[in-house]
């Protein structure tokens, strides 16, 4: 991709990533994104076709490297069978930690619980093994719901104590909790 196209989409994001930070995403308008990134709306238009391809990209790029590469060789994890859970949920705290202050405003913001779901649908790749091992007598939605909404509240209880803990031993106590 050409280096000013980069640039411009990371001013536009970088433009919504501080407008999300100040008000809800429904009272965020394409104007306000336009004049906060200092671009015209024919730029604006050029690279998204409206602020909801806008948020979807900017998800994009938020959350999926994190689910798709490996910190230590850069393979994408869901053809990589080497890692083991322990070592994917590691990988993403480490994103957590490493973008700390941005992911923080957003997924504390009043536009949390969007950004809790789009992380969740990137969370189902990464248990969809381990919630493969279970009965079959339990209904596969309720054990993702189980598995998911128990990462989701560990993180955020790691966010709320300032992610003091490394991510490896967030992960041994959620995975601890799991083989209660």
């Amino acid at each position: 991709m050409d280096r000013r196209i980069i640039k411009t989409r990371q001013g536009i994001f970088k433009a919504f990533l501080s407008l999300l930070k100040e008000k809800r995403y429904s009272n965020i308008s394409v104007q306000n994104i336009i004049d906060r990134a200092n671009v015209g709306r024919s730029t604006f238009y050029s690279h998204f076709e409206t602020k909801d391809a806008l948020l979807d990209a900017f998800c994009y790029e938020l959350f999926d490297h994190v689910f798709t590469k490996d910190v230590s060789c850069d393979i994408p994890i869901e053809f990589d069978k080497r890692f083991t859970f322990e070592q994917k949920a590691t990988h993403i705290l480490y994103h957590f930690k490493d973008s700390k202050r941005d992911m923080v405003s957003i997924l504390n913001s009043e536009n949390s619980d969007l950004f809790w779901q789009i992380f969740k649908d990137y969370l189902k790749r990464l248990f969809s093994d381990n919630i493969k091992k279970h009965s079959h007598k339990i209904p596969q939605s309720y054990i993702e719901s189980l598995y998911l909404g128990s990462f989701i509240e560990t993180i955020k209880w790691w966010m709320g104590n300032d992610m003091a803990q490394s991510p490896e031993t967030v992960i041994l106590y959620f995975t601890g909790m799991l083989n209660l």
